[in-house]
């Protein structure tokens, strides 16, 4: 395993041991077993206890910042496990992408469960 690979996956292992205490959470489920099953049991969690989620739109200002700073060109190599089109110079497209359908199950998530919730989109 090359060294950017293996500095790829110990960036993902301190974010996905960080998202219990920023959530306020004391345990996460698995959910699947591939590199995205933190994210996966991030926004179950989330979703189930009712909890904030912040709006795709401030997430993707944020990964675009981020994507124009020295440091995070990692985030112009990511692959979407190969599921999604989107790589090299559309990649932020397909987060975009991604996370105004985030958007979207929140807000039908709510709508479902009948929270009366005003979610920011």
């Amino acid at each position: 395993m090359n060294s950017k690979k293996q500095e790829s996956i110990s960036f993902l292992m301190q974010g996905y041991s960080k998202i219990p205490t920023l959530l306020g959470l004391q345990h996460l489920r698995r959910v699947r077993g591939d590199n995205y099953c933190g994210v996966r049991a991030a926004i179950f969690q989330t979703l189930a206890q009712g909890l904030h989620v912040p709006s795709g739109e401030k997430t993707f200002q944020y990964l675009s910042h981020a994507l124009s700073n020295e440091g995070c060109g990692w985030l112009q190599d990511w692959t979407f496990a190969g599921r999604l089109p989107y790589r090299g110079n559309n990649i932020l497209h397909g987060m975009g992408v991604c996370l105004r359908n985030l958007d979207n199950v929140v807000r039908m998530h709510y709508r479902y469960v009948n929270l009366n919730i005003n979610y920011p989109c």
